[in-house]
């Protein structure tokens, strides 16, 4: 290395001139460039391959001969890694092709007094067609910055990603890859293994790359470069040959399938498959990072993680807020239950163009993983499980035709709700030889039994007697829960959390408190506070100080930290990552990819730092159906972003004068809602159903299970259309007129305040005090479902769900269909003929079989239709029992 230090000479430089090139020495190749005279003004240090300028005024303090050698030596050793070890060429050529001369890489250092390059902290940029870098040198005090930086410029150098909007949120990744890979080499001699992807866990099921979270996705360049399946073209300068080789607005997962045979979808599957372990590049440094985050953090557990649903079918059910998008992944943990495990995969998605890639992974107790072959929708896998201590299923998507995903695009570009780039491929799975794991990350420890609800409370936690926490829940740590609080299912709450009131945690859902949190410009530490009437349900996640109070929801996989407040009838949902000091409340709704600090009183808003993200909503809805569009698996939510699942209900273009309707033959078919929507203690809900007649009882709407539900009937064995709400041990009923058979009728459930009114087109047919809530009846049901005409001869129009008093839609409906006469409807299992399928049945069933007892109503329990009763209808009535209470 030579040192030229220059005294400033004058201060009359023209800074667009270009200076003629110093030669650095005869014998040497690279040239120093100084566009801005900085040689004779200022101060240079230079090497073989770069040159440092750096002004009179440092005001780091740092630059002297000792930084300016080691930096040099730094990125001179990064030349060798990524023109040898990774196969870059021409890293300071014109890109252009006006000159052939090759010249040192100049660095400015900025801070330091240089006029063209004041200030900044560290990036890269061009002069003349040469990629520069401009760094601060307090950015320098390692090579790990300027690995990153000097990636930029050579990823410059080759050309062929200059200038293309679709690679633009490519480039950060990729110069972390070479950062990275330079970690891996042996050019690097320091202690660091990895500097990970910790955002990348909990983003994973967004598009790759996404706005939210593109730094941080270089993983799968690293699994190219590596090539760990030994797939055909890929391994050591594959990612050269990506940013060289690419053509012009060239999607560069399109550049991957051309380049290397192997069809993307099958090559980010591989990828997927090895997520599961971080089974690629740095292994064991990835695995320790993730062993350190869950221990500091366990509810990055239900972060990192996704729990399919049973929808009710036999099948599990992806939640459709955390279904992959485009290059997006699900790692689903499992639990061993025999030797082999044999996993099946349906795709429910109404875009034809969809594709999903899965696979099994076993982990043997020596740490290694083991694969399944790659299988898709409608396909399957098995593999052995002995001598397995750990499996996970990974599902990607990847569509048959790729979308062009541009991760910096706004909601005005590419709507939530509509576009492709940002479209959720959902999908189900069938297991056996495994069980879905249902929750993780936390442990008992010291502790003991509730008395109320027979759950886990850590001994130095405290809970009051009045609070329930359900068989599967756990409070931990030195969480404080009083008043009516319920904790449900496998919720957890944890840390310095402070739940009170009437607060409710349910299903996945963690509230992990305290810790320090940089808000404001400053480091804070204090509680999580969960008060009034505020829910966490499904996975969604609570941390830090925030505050969730009032009538507010954080539901489905949301993920709220730091000093955030969530109040009144806000709600966040979705895989909305709220944070910082943002405050929502009003009608406020975060949801689908949302990720801001900014406050929010009304409309439902979407995207990354996107303030043109947000809607405004009409009376408070959170969820809207008018089934316009013609689907087969989804109903579309045109409020929020919660379809509603068709199970074999049918679209249809028209009934009678209503266009686009979903209609309902009085079978098992139906519309599944999600109900974590419903966990609130106010809402209404107005349908309008055109009733076919038929049997007493059919249910057009159900939620909870079949002890604890809110159920609404268009005709009861009374001759009334009767709302019933109960929690199994209290029972409340509102009753109307039966609906008119074969006409559209316009039906409004309301249950806000305590007080309970049913409308029958448009006019009050009863009102009274109603005590119970959706969230009493959803805490007390055991397998909650929220579900639309099973059972139900007929169809609906519409459906709208707020949590408040809403106008009904102002919709006129003319015409009639051919009404059924209503009898008595035999219900198929309801072998002692009260009037319900339930286990009381399959114990009748059970004794008659044994010789132990008759049946009230035989013929209920002939499932094959032959006449007799048989082991064989024993076996389909408990098939079907199974169906219909999961």
């Amino acid at each position: 290395m030579k040192m030229r230090i220059a005294a400033l000479l004058t201060a009359a430089v023209t800074a667009a001139v270009m200076l003629p090139a110093l030669p650095a020495d005869a014998a040497e190749e690279y040239l120093v460039r100084d566009k801005w005279g900085y040689c004779r003004t200022a101060h240079y240090a230079e090497s073989e391959h770069f040159v440092i300028f750096y002004g009179n005024d440092d005001r780091t303090g740092l630059v002297n001969d000792a930084f300016l050698k080691r930096n040099l030596d730094d990125y001179e050793k990064l030349w060798k890694c990524y023109g040898e070890f990774l196969g870059m060429e021409n890293m300071n050529v014109d890109i252009y092709g006006k000159s052939t001369q090759k010249y040192k890489t100049n660095v400015y250092l900025t801070n330091t007094g240089l006029d063209q390059y004041a200030e900044g902290w560290a990036f890269m940029s061009a002069e003349d067609g040469y990629g520069i870098e401009i760094i601060s040198p307090e950015a320098m005090q390692d090579d790990l910055t300027i690995a990153h930086e000097f990636g930029h410029v050579v990823t410059m150098q080759q050309k062929a990603w200059v200038d293309q909007s679709i690679t633009g949120a490519w480039w950060e990744p990729l110069a972390n890859w070479f950062r990275e890979m330079y970690l891996l080499s042996d050019y690097y001699t320091g202690n660091t293994k990895t500097c990970w992807f910790e955002p990348y866990l909990r983003n994973m099921s967004l598009a790759y790359p996404h706005g939210r979270d593109y730094y941080e996705v270089w993983p799968f360049l690293v699994y190219l470069e590596t090539n760990p399946d030994n797939l055909p073209g890929l391994g050591q300068f594959a990612v050269k040959r990506i940013i060289s080789e690419a053509k012009p607005d060239e999607l560069p997962f399109d550049t991957v399938t051309r380049l290397f045979g192997t069809d993307v979808q099958t090559v980010f599957g591989h990828f997927a498959k090895r997520m599961a372990t971080f089974d690629f590049g740095a292994k064991a440094a990835y695995q320790q990072e993730f062993r350190n985050k869950l221990s500091s953090s366990p509810y990055y557990w239900n972060l990192f993680y996704t729990v399919p649903a049973d929808s009710g079918s036999g099948w599990m059910q992806s939640p459709q807020w955390e279904s992959p998008m485009q290059g997006g992944i699900n790692v689903i943990p499992l639990s061993i239950t025999g030797g082999q495990i044999t996993a099946e995969l349906r795709g429910l998605s109404d875009d034809a163009n969809a594709a999903w890639q899965a696979c099994i992974v076993t982990v043997g107790a020596d740490g290694q993983a083991h694969y399944s072959e790659l299988f898709g929708n409608g396909g399957s896998a098995s593999v052995s499980a002995s001598g397995a201590v750990q499996a996970y299923l990974t599902v990607s998507a990847m569509p048959e035709t790729l979308y062009r995903v541009n991760a910096f695009d706004k909601e005005k570009d590419a709507p939530y709700l509509s576009a492709d780039s940002r479209r959720r491929f959902p999908y189900e799975i069938r297991l056996d030889g495994a069980d879905v794991q249902q929750s993780g990350g936390y442990s008992r420890g010291k502790g003991h039994i509730h008395s109320n609800g027979g759950g886990w409370v850590a001994d130095t936690a405290r809970v009051a007697d009045s609070v329930y926490v359900g068989p599967d829940a756990m409070v931990l740590g030195n969480a404080s829960v009083s008043g009516n609080v319920r904790i449900t299912d496998h919720a957890v709450a944890a840390g310095d959390s402070v739940i009170s009131e009437n607060a409710v945690i349910a299903d996945h859902a963690v509230v992990h408190g305290g810790g320090w949190v940089y808000v404001n410009g400053g480091w804070q530490s204090g509680k999580a506070e969960i008060s009034g009437n505020a829910v966490i349900s499904d996975s969604a996640v609570v941390s830090g100080m925030a505050k969730i109070s009032g009538d507010a929801q954080v539901m489905q996989k949301a993920y709220v930290c730091d000093a955030v407040t969530v109040r009144d009838s806000a709600a966040v949902k979705g895989n909305a990552y709220v944070y910082g000091s943002a405050a929502f409340s009003g009608q406020a709704i975060a949801d689908g990819d949302y990720a801001n600090e900014t406050a929010k009183q009304s409309g439902v808003s979407f995207g990354w730092l996107d303030e043109g993200g947000q809607h405004e909503t009409a009376e408070g809805y959170i969820a809207s159906y008018d089934f316009a569009d013609s689907t087969v698996y989804w109903a579309k939510d045109h409020s929020t972003a919660t379809n509603a699942r068709q199970l074999r209900a049918e679209w249809a273009a028209e009934r009678t004068s209503a266009k686009g309707v979903i209609s309902f033959s009085g079978g098992d078919d139906c519309l599944l809602l999600d109900t974590g929507i419903l966990h609130t203690n106010d809402i209404q809900i107005s349908l309008a159903a055109l009733w076919k007649g038929g049997g007493f009882d059919q249910k057009l709407l159900h939620i909870g299970d079949e002890t604890a539900y809110i159920s609404f009937t268009p005709c009861n064995s009374d001759g009334a259309a009767a709302l019933t709400v109960t929690d199994g041990s209290r029972t409340e009923m509102l009753t109307a007129p039966a609906l008119a058979k074969g006409e559209w009728s316009k039906i409004t459930l309301q249950i806000i305040g305590g007080k309970g009114t049913l409308l029958i087109n448009g006019q009050q047919a009863d009102s009274r005090a109603i005590s119970l809530t959706p969230n009493d009846i959803l805490c007390a049901s055991q397998a909650d479902q929220a579900v639309i005409g099973r059972g139900f001869k007929g169809a609906v129009d519409y459906v709208d769900i707020s949590r408040q008093a809403a106008a009904e839609r102002q919709i006129t409906y003319t015409g009639k269909e051919e009404a059924e006469e209503t009898v008595p409807q035999k219900i198929r299992g309801d072998v002692n003929a009260n009037g319900k399928f339930e286990r009381a049945d399959i114990d009748m069933m059970t004794d008659f079989l044994r010789t132990k007892g008759t049946l009230t109503d035989w013929q209920a329990g002939d499932f094959d239709e032959n006449g007799l009763i048989s082991a064989a209808d024993f076996s389909l009535m408990k098939n079907a029992f199974a169906i219909l209470n999961p």
